[in-house]
């Protein structure tokens, strides 16, 4: 589902399928603004639709009879052009192909090796923010290597707002960090939930976020994000971009309810589903893919940071 607000491939897919139809003038952005809101609303008038102004799977079909042909996924697994960022979780250690643990980071190596773009944790709660220091140091290191840069929140069962607070106190806001909230429970080694956010906290969280920078950080989830969402009768949390988690072939991906794609999709933790060579510079860790070109990944993430 596509509405106002979107952005990314697949709004500029849609906005050149409406200036075919001689629907939309100007440039296909990727932005889901107020005249491709009109346009699709024409486009639906015209289809004999409801005119509500989203790209639904009705409207869809009858674009998919006008000639529309969405842009397809990548296929698994992803090739290299998009096969650009890294997830560095564990903050204290890495591991190179020998297994040895150093905690030096060479982002230079890392970029010339093809990597794009680097998400860190950075906070936890509303009091955790373990090896910030690291963080920091990190942060500088990968921006003078001319990689992107994001940073995470590890929700859970506190005050979303405070949390949102914390988190914005300590990633460092010089409109070069691109925000997401990992929405995931932390469980003991018998698979019971510890603390997990709830859809509340995580509303209170995001609207806080775009509420002080005026941008929506993405969410990141798996199947707890997609057992929350199941019910979830709101919109706020669906105006985020989604970061999916899902070490399988991409057919097999399965969308929380409200979005109708991933932005970027964690496909690998370096072990699953299969082994995968350590980065050079880096070593084996969580590899992610952005769901488009490679200039469209240096356009969001640039488009989105704060």
């Amino acid at each position: 589902m596509i509405k106002v607000n979107a952005r990314g491939p697949e709004v500029k897919d849609w906005q050149q399928f409406l200036k075919q139809q001689k629907l939309l003038q100007g440039t296909a952005d990727g932005i889901f603004g107020p005249a491709t809101l009109q346009a699709t609303k024409v486009f639906q008038e015209n289809s004999g639709l409801n005119s509500d102004g989203i790209v639904g799977p009705q409207t869809i079909a009858k674009a998919k009879e006008a000639g529309y042909v969405p842009a397809p996924i990548p296929n698994f697994p992803p090739p290299d052009s998009i096969n650009a960022i890294l997830d560095l979780y564990r903050l204290n250690e890495i591991k190179d192909d020998d297994n040895n643990t150093h905690t030096v980071f060479d982002f230079v190596e890392a970029r010339n090796s093809g990597i794009m773009a680097i998400f860190h944790k950075a906070t936890q709660g509303v009091d955790f923010k373990k090896d910030m220091p690291k963080y920091d140091e990190r942060k500088q290191a990968a921006l003078e290597a001319n990689l992107l840069w994001g940073a995470y929140h590890f929700g859970t069962d506190q005050d979303g707002k405070d949390q949102a607070k914390f988190f914005l106190d300590n990633i460092g806001q010089a409109g070069n960090v691109l925000p997401a909230l990992d929405f995931e429970a932390i469980r003991d080694k018998n698979g019971k939930i510890i603390t997990l956010m709830n859809i509340q906290q995580a509303e209170d969280f995001v609207t806080y976020i775009k509420d002080t920078t005026g941008k929506w950080p993405g969410i990141y989830g798996s199947s707890d994000l997609r057992e929350a969402m199941k019910n979830y009768e709101g919109d706020i949390l669906t105006n985020c971009w989604l970061w999916l988690a899902g070490y399988v072939n991409e057919s097999q991906l399965k969308l929380p309810a409200g979005w109708s794609r991933w932005t970027i999709w964690q496909y690998t933790d370096g072990e699953h589903p299969n082994p995968s060579p350590a980065v050079p510079g880096i070593g084996s860790y969580d590899r992610d893919i952005f769901n488009g070109t490679a200039e469209e990944l240096d356009t969001f993430w640039k488009t989105n940071s704060i």
